[in-house]
This record gives C-alpha cells, structure tokens and sequence, in this order.
C-alpha cells in the first residue's frame, strides 16, 4: 500500500487534489446545516436541503454515467467542480446583498446535487485507470483514508471559520476549496479508455448494458444491499453528530465541528486498515457493523466525551466497511461499465441517503439525539444479523466466501 503512493506519481497527485476536494465537502456538510439551523432552528427544514441536492442522483445520475464512459472523465468533472464553486458563491453574494438566504440555499440545492452528481461518478470511475488491478484495495484505502482526514480537517476548519467570521461567510471556504481541486485535477494524466461505447448506440441502450451487469452480477449486488441498508441509518449520521453537538443550533458551533471530525478520524482507521489487510472474506462486513451499532449507543448515554468516542467508533465501521464494497465493486466491474455501475451503485446511495436525512431528522426534531442514536445502534445490530445471513446464503449459491 505504501509503495503505490510512492511510485505511482499520478496517482499521488489524484489523492492530494481529492483531498482538498473532500475538505471542500466535508466543511459544506458542516457549515450548511448550521446555516439552516442559524436562520431556522429546524432540523427538518436541514434535512430538505439535503435531500435537495439528492433528488439529481436520481433523474441525471444514470444517463450521467452513460455520457462518462463515451467522454473525458477528468475534463467533465472539473468544469462540475467549478460549476459547484460559482454556485456557493453565489449563496455568498446572497447575505452580502442582504437577501434570502435561505431561499437562495434552497434554490441552488439542486444545480449544486446534479453538478455533483456528476463529479462523483467521474471521480470514483476514475480510479481504476490510475493503478493495476491488483492494486485496487490499496488504492481505495488511500482515496478512503485521505477523505477521511479531510472530513478531520475540514469540520475542524468550518467550525472555526463559522465562528470567526459567521455561517453563511463561511461558505466562501467551500467555494475556494472545491475550485482548487478543480484546479489541482488539471495536471493528473488519467489514461484513455481500452474500450469506450459506441457512438451508434443510444443513451437507453448504454444505460440498460450497464444495469443489467450490475443487477446479474451476485457479488455486486450482495455487496450492494448490504452497503445500502447501511446508508439508510448511516449516511444521515453527519446531521446527527451536528444536532447533538451544537445543541440543536447553531450556539456550540466548535462541539459540533470536534464531533465529525472524530468521526473522520475514526474513518482513517477503518478506511486504512482496510486497504492494508486487504479483507474481503468472512463475517468483517458484520463487525463493522457492531462496532457502528457500538458507536451510536455511546452517543446515545450523552455528554462530550462520549460523542466524541461514539463518532470515533461509528466512523471506524464505516470506513472499513466502504473500503470493502469499493473494492469489490471496482474488481468485478470492466473498465468499460465502470462509470455506469458506479452510477447505478449511487441511486442506491443516494436512495438510502434521502431516506436517512427524512429520518433521522424527523427523529431529531421529535425524540432529540439521545433517542435517535439509540435507535441507529439498534438498525446497525439488525444489518449485522442480515450482513451474516448474506453471506451464508452466497457461499451456499456459488460454493466460496462471500464478498
């Protein structure tokens, strides 16, 4: 694993860019639900944005993944992340002109999802171009890892920023981050695609080769349902961690900030021991599961040092979870698909996103923090269960371990 990023230059300079990127979003996770919080008070009306930006994956994120495999990967993300920079700006000169905020936050939600729609397939489709086969696990223990110490540095960053020069101001930051990236991106060399669809062929017909892969593949769609039961609790925990540590506004804006970032610290771990040990086999995926479960109860008993070991735990399952989907994904798919499995793969995320924002965000609103991460840990013990039940039935169906 060290020596990929030692000798593989492009690669290096894809992860360094990626982790500004990953900043960039990780303190726009913070800062806008603060935003929201600051002018509302409402955790529901948090959980709107977020869906928001969601609903593109949806009506784009195919037909996206399509266009991706025929053209310039590097070229249609970066003109995407630049798209996303103006946008945030625009909320920016917003406030400054004294308008609606938060009409204008509501108004960019989707632009701001479909561009990122967008980034995202091309980002994730990218990798298995810069590194062997072979070389998989590790890579996406490092594209993991390095997210994860992003979402360390840029909670810790937005929290400070939100309090010296105020929420919406802080905004401004995401903005130069994401354009960076896209700067940065510029100067990594990705090598042309072995095989690309042809242009006679339809949109619909790329689309449908590309689902149909992904939905007879018993590996990939094993792998898929148990990360997407995942993302049904676990994507909507970010909000969670904000709720409990600002105290349901915007007045402990650092608490809050501490507490995703232990949650990316945790995710370092996990994400890196993955791609280090190179685990695909047995029960992990269900461990990863318990040590999440274990996580949200800690949270669950209240006070700060407890939210803070909670995140730590949560983000440790979950990243070493990732790391083991990513790969699978990524080892059983051509290069040729790989942009539209990743698409398909990301209506699934994105599903169980939406559903975990609308959740636990009425959840919060209602039964406050305590309650709701009780209830998280009881999900995550359940898809432990379901994550073991899986993987007997596979092993039963094609006679070895599952993914």
């Amino acid at each position: 694993m060290f020596q990929l990023i030692k000798r593989n230059a492009r690669f290096r300079v894809f992860v360094l860019a990626q982790c500004v990127l990953n900043s960039a979003e990780a303190a726009g996770n913070v800062i806008i639900p603060l935003v929201v919080l600051d002018l509302t008070g409402s955790a529901t009306l948090v959980s709107f944005v977020v869906v928001l930006e969601m609903v593109p994956y949806f009506v784009f994120h195919l037909p996206f993944g399509a266009l991706l495999d025929r053209h310039d990967r590097k070229r249609l993300m970066i003109l995407a992340d630049f798209g996303r920079a103006l946008l945030l700006l625009l909320v920016v000169i917003v406030h400054f002109l004294d308008g609606p905020v938060l009409i204008a936050l509501f108004a960019v939600a989707v632009p701001f999802g479909t561009l990122a729609s967008v980034s995202d397939a091309a980002r994730s489709a990218i990798v298995p171009r810069l590194v062997e086969k072979t070389e998989l696990e590790g890579a996406y223990g490092w594209t993991e890892a390095t997210e994860s110490v992003a979402w360390i540095a840029g909670p810790a960053i937005a929290g400070f920023t939100v309090a010296t020069v105020g929420t919406v101001e802080a905004l401004s930051l995401v903005s130069a981050f994401l354009a960076a990236f896209a700067l940065a991106i510029f100067f990594v060399r990705i090598d042309a695609p072995v095989h690309v669809s042809s242009s006679k062929s339809s949109i619909l017909r790329d689309i449908r080769e590309g689902l149909s892969f992904f939905l007879r593949h018993t590996r990939l769609r094993t792998m898929q349902l148990i990360w997407t039961a995942y993302g049904a609790v676990g994507h909507g925990v970010v909000l969670g961690l904000v709720y409990v540590g600002s105290g349901g506004d915007a007045s402990d804006a650092l608490a809050a900030s501490f507490a995703v970032s232990s949650y990316a610290a945790g995710s370092v771990l996990g994400t890196f021991c993955s791609g280090f040990l190179k685990l695909r086999t047995g029960i992990i995926p269900a461990w990863c599961l318990i040590v999440f479960s274990a996580g949200a109860m800690l949270i669950a008993q209240g006070g700060f040092h407890f939210l803070l070991t909670g995140a730590f735990l949560i983000g440790a399952g979950e990243g070493f979870l990732l790391v083991l989907y990513l790969s699978a994904r990524a080892s059983h798919t051509p290069d040729h698909l790989m942009a539209r499995v990743v698409s398909a793969s990301a209506l699934f995320d994105k599903g169980a996103g939406m559903l975990a924002a609308l959740w636990i965000g009425f959840s919060l609103s209602v039964v406050g923090g305590s309650a709701t991460f009780l209830v998280i840990a009881g999900f995550g013990m359940a898809l432990a269960f379901l994550a073991v039940a899986l993987r007997s039935r596979l092993e039963r169906r094609t006679g070895s371990p599952g993914p």
